[in-house]
């Protein structure tokens, strides 16, 4: 078992081992919890160097994007609420809920750009500890973050992620700078229960996807596509088979004569 002092950070750790991995690091993880590359390590256990290659390199790519896409809302929307947001292997995404209106898929290509805005100004990304009551002020009148901060606190204290002055709630890790990501593409909205039960309310969820190289993406948007076709929902409109009624429900299908 090697030994570390207090403070090192994963990226420290990588350098140690290798200098090709120092290089590939991009995060890391404690007992199986993200960190991020260069935040101190106060306490041992089973650490792990997250590599820009892996699986857990493109988590923390799309978890970064996410961050970008919550302050290009948070920018282009006034009095926004934000629900969660993560990153999986399908991709990422964020929850808003807006008073009058929810954000449409219509407005996707606006916040698309405020994104690379974002993204071409390379701002730093930081990890700020906030007290309690600290974190409750930058929550404010969201009730979700609201109820985050109390989910979330360990020892009196919030973990945020800070771009310029948009904070939020960390969730897994980030890229050091909003210019690390290149390549994503906002592709959908849907209706998302709060915390997923439907006793809550009902927030729009944002889908989206990031990807270290082009050609991934276009794979991946191909592959999307292709599901798409094989919808039996599409193929049933398409052939006049039957036809679901919103106002009735997504489940109730009305069968054509030709159905």
């Amino acid at each position: 078992v090697k030994q570390f002092d207090d403070g090192v950070t994963a990226q420290d750790i990588a350098k140690s081992i290798a200098v090709s991995l120092g290089k590939k690091s991009v995060a890391g993880k404690v007992d199986g919890q993200f960190v991020n590359n260069d935040e101190p390590l106060h306490k041992g256990g089973k650490i792990e160097i997250v590599t820009s290659d892996s699986d857990d390199g493109l988590s923390v790519l799309r978890a970064t994007a996410a961050q970008i896409l919550k302050m290009a809302i948070a920018n282009d929307f006034d009095n926004i609420n934000f629900g969660e947001s993560a990153a999986d292997e399908d991709g990422f995404f964020v929850d808003t809920d807006k008073p009058d209106t929810q954000i449409s898929v219509d407005q996707l290509e606006d916040l698309s750009k405020s994104m690379h805005k974002i993204i071409k100004e390379d701002l730093p990304i930081k990890v700020v500890f906030l007290s309690t009551d600290e974190a409750k002020k930058v929550a404010g009148n969201d009730p979700y973050q609201s109820e985050l901060v109390k989910e979330n606190a360990v020892d009196g204290q919030v973990k945020f992620f800070e771009i310029g002055d948009f904070k939020s709630i960390a969730e897994g890790a980030v890229l050091p700078s909003t210019g690390k990501v290149k390549i994503f593409k906002l592709l959908s909205v849907a209706g998302a229960y709060w915390q997923g039960k439907s006793s809550n309310p009902m927030l729009q969820r944002i889908y989206a996807t990031a990807f270290n190289k082009q050609k991934d993406l276009d794979a991946d948007l191909e592959k999307r596509q292709e599901a798409h076709d094989r919808d039996h929902r599409v193929i049933g409109n398409q052939l006049d088979l039957f036809f679901v009624d919103p106002k009735v429900g997504a489940g109730l299908p009305y069968w054509m004569p030709t159905g």
